[in-house]
């Protein structure tokens, strides 16, 4: 610090001074600031913006991470609660490759400012090409109407993506635009099931990943024909390494009535999940997080097609995990950042204690804590 008459230039402390993250996680950034008068500090990046989704704040808060809504309704109440400006938060809930580089927190104050860099390197995720979606995910057309069927592959680029018919080559009212397909005025003939594929990063021998949606053409005189479903039960709850049954049941419609089973993202089914010869019934067997989800019996006929979803909840005992393992050793005034992350469900809630003296004492939180807590 340079002292002065009227007080010292800002003395700038971050956490962490470097940090690796895979692409798709929640990042944040720390930052203090000391001298007089009380400076304030502000986030820029080096040679660039701050990314669009960066949320700066003031104070330290424990953020609720798991709902943007609710952390940037969050954040402003606290803001407009706190009059600490030293201490500053920059919070990127879902950073990107191209969000890599040099942060800097600076601290300013009226007699001058200071800087720290934070270098953040940003690692691609292992499986970029694992999700293709589809939008819209179910898709209901009436006779005469046009539909538009738009497929998301991940990654940045994005890779090529082709689009393919189950029952066999388009018609002449079929138009692939990028990674769009369109059907201009549908017919009967235009129902089933359209995929969207990618081929996986790499040489011709790469995974190719896919999605698909089932298309339903409808006119008037063909609704009164198309099949119409229940499953039984509605949803189920189950603990992991537990089994649970759906049967989904044709109540009417034109024979004969195909019947299918599908997850609601129209991603293949997981390897523990069998589904019986005529495809009414569905078995999860030794149920485990990643059956946790939606299911989706699809039936159809020559009228039409119709889906109805069930949900199935997986119960998993709480786990945590914490940043840093420890031990960890800092030097006195030093700022200390711990988070705490868990996982099961329902999802748990996180709370930091101190042990001292084999007495335990529940640290407060300006804000409720959900499965994600960051203790400074």
């Amino acid at each position: 610090n340079i002292p002065s008459g009227l007080g010292t230039q800002p003395h700038v402390q971050v956490s962490p001074k470097n940090v690796e993250i895979r692409e798709g996680e929640p990042l944040r950034l720390y930052c203090r600031a000391t001298g007089s008068p009380t400076p304030k500090v502000t986030w820029l990046k080096s040679g660039g913006q701050l990314p669009q989704q960066a949320i700066p704040s003031y104070g330290f808060h424990q953020f609720k991470s798991n709902n943007l809504d609710v952390l940037n309704r969050r954040i402003e109440e606290l803001q407009a609660q706190t009059e600490r400006t030293d201490i500053g938060t920059l919070f990127i809930p879902d950073i990107k490759i191209s969000d890599a580089g040099t942060y800097m927190c600076v601290g300013s104050n009226s007699v001058g400012s200071n800087s720290a860099p934070i270098q953040v390197t940003v690692l691609r995720a292992e499986h970029t090409f694992s999700v293709v979606t589809i939008q819209p995910s179910i898709a209901d057309v009436q006779e005469g109407q046009s539909l538009e069927l738009n497929c998301f592959p991940p990654g940045n680029p994005p890779p090529k993506v082709t689009w393919t018919r189950a029952s066999g080559h388009f018609s002449a009212n079929h138009q692939v635009v990028g990674s769009q397909l369109r059907i201009l005025s549908a017919s009967s003939e235009d129902s089933g099931e359209y995929i969207c594929r990618i081929q996986g990063a790499g040489s011709s021998g790469s995974p190719v990943y896919q999605a698909s949606v089932s298309v339903s053409v409808t006119s008037s005189s063909s609704r009164l024909q198309s099949p119409i479903i229940g499953i039984e039960p509605h949803s189920s709850t189950v603990r992991v390494g537990e089994s649970a049954t759906f049967r989904c049941q044709v109540y009417s419609g034109a024979q004969p009535v195909r019947l299918e089973w599908k997850l609601a993202n129209n991603q293949p089914l997981p390897d523990n999940v069998r589904v019986n010869s005529d495809g009414s019934i569905i078995t999860i067997s030794n149920a485990r997080s990643k059956n946790h989800g939606a299911y989706r019996c699809v039936a159809s006929n020559p009228f039409g097609i119709t889906q109805t979803i069930v949900s199935l909840i997986v119960k998993e005992s709480p786990a945590a995990t914490v940043t840093p393992v420890g031990p960890v050793r800092v030097s006195v005034g030093e700022p200390i950042n711990l988070e705490c992350q868990s996982s099961g469900e329902p999802r748990p809630s996180v709370s930091w204690h101190r042990l001292y003296n084999n007495r335990k004492t529940t640290l407060s939180s300006p804000v409720p804590m959900d499965s994600n807590a960051v203790m400074q």
